[in-house]
């Protein structure tokens, strides 16, 4: 993990591991303050979009509501975690305990989904939903990772950030496409269709 972090460091992704962890947080206080502000509206957003269309939260097609329940998730985690790293002197083991609960909680949830998807028989919305769902479990096994990174001793600390912005950009990246599927209309004026009845798009 720190050859990982220690390449990515070197290509200008991630700073460097100097100093205590409080003021290593607060050389990223500008983009964890930026993070937050997209992912806040990004909750919004998705908040929004079930609002309006309740058949995504409630009843309706079991995938989709899988899909707007992950999206909300995501959005949510990242929030989260950014704003806990914009406390003022934050600590740790804060950190480390919010990475590790908020990235379990969303694999399992996802697992839990594609089980699911999987026990329905349908091996057509499997395979889309394990494409649409993979990015999103890579993202919150990336906050368990970063969160268990914080309590190990040896842990420089470059390994850490690069394990997190890696895995909220996975995050960002998997919840926008999600939420393009829910809130953009199809030809017939459908949210969602195309999740299972359509073509995958990029």
């Amino acid at each position: 993990m720190d050859d990982i972090g220690q390449h990515l460091q070197l290509a200008g992704l991630v700073a460097g591991g100097a100093g205590s962890f409080s003021d290593q947080a607060l050389e990223w206080n500008a983009f964890f303050s930026a993070v937050a502000q997209v992912s806040g509206g990004l909750v919004g957003l998705v908040f929004v979009a079930l609002t309006f269309n309740g058949k995504l939260a409630n009843g309706g097609d079991p995938a989709l509501r899988d899909l707007a329940r992950q999206t909300f998730a995501d959005f949510l985690n990242v929030l989260v975690v950014s704003l806990t790293l914009l406390v003022p002197h934050t600590l740790a083991a804060n950190v480390g305990l919010f990475s590790m609960v908020f990235g379990s909680i969303g694999a399992l949830r996802i697992m839990r989904a594609l089980l699911r998807v999987l026990k329905s028989g349908d091996p057509n919305a499997g395979k889309q939903l394990l494409q649409r769902f993979l990015l999103s479990m890579v993202g919150n096994i990336g906050l368990l990772i970063a969160g268990i990174l914080l309590f190990i001793p040896e842990n420089n600390g470059s390994a850490f950030w690069s394990t997190l912005f890696g895995s909220i950009i996975g995050l960002l990246r998997s919840g926008s496409r999600s939420a393009w599927m829910l809130v953009a209309p199809d030809r017939d004026g459908r949210s969602g269709d195309r999740l299972l009845n359509g073509p995958l798009s990029a």
